[in-house]
């Protein structure tokens, strides 16, 4: 295997989390190696575990888009169905807590357009896997 063939690997196990042992069992490289691999390499790692990091975010947990098209969606059937019924009705109230609860979700989705340096945008998918760690396991 090629030298560059083994750093490409290793740039993809390290930002998986592998450790040095298994990762140098798996390319035989000596630890060392990987070690000073590790230190030229750490702003590929970083970006490649901010890569990986975003792929989970995608798959496991809705962007912040979808979710404000899925509220924003369910908003207006609630919102069609009320315009058809008059006050009167019993159910009407229920639909008018269910409009009111999906406004105030919206609003929490509401966010200021901030452009960010490289090293922000990663702290904030940190931050985004952390809420993903603590909504799902309740930690």
């Amino acid at each position: 295997m090629e030298s560059n063939d083994r750093k490409e690997q290793f740039i993809e196990m390290r930002a998986k989390g592998i450790s040095y042992d298994k990762i140098s069992r798996a390319l035989a490289v000596s630890k060392p190696t990987l070690v000073r691999w590790s230190k030229g390499l750490s702003q590929t790692i970083k970006n490649m575990k901010a890569i990986e990091l975003e792929v989970l975010l995608e798959k496991y947990y809705a962007t912040k888009v979808k979710r404000i098209e899925l509220f924003g969606e369910k908003l207006k059937c609630i919102k069609d169905e009320l315009d058809k019924r008059e006050l009167s009705e019993v159910s009407t109230e229920k639909l008018f807590e269910l409009y009111v609860r999906f406004i105030e979700i919206l609003k929490k989705e509401v966010v200021d357009v901030v452009f960010s340096a490289e090293s922000d945008v990663i702290e904030m998918v940190h931050k985004m896997s952390q809420e993903i760690n603590t909504e799902t396991w309740g930690g």
